[in-house]
């Protein structure tokens, strides 16, 4: 059985996380769908968009 990089992420966190955390899996969707990459799982596109994005790299001396 051959599975990809995702769907090990996928298996990892349904098997390692908190009952009451928020599986990637069991998300509403988006408002404008976007096609599924086959390495990140949405929770990653969307954690490297906030991290890369200038407005957050603006912050990094703040704290």
């Amino acid at each position: 059985m051959d599975l990809t990089y995702r769907e090990i992420v996928e298996q990892r966190e349904k098997a390692t996380l908190s009952p009451y955390a928020k599986l990637v899996t069991e998300t509403r969707g988006r408002e404008k769908p976007i096609p599924p990459c086959p390495v990140r799982t949405d929770f990653v596109r969307d954690r490297d968009r906030i991290i890369h994005c200038k407005s957050f790299r603006r912050l990094k001396h703040k704290t």
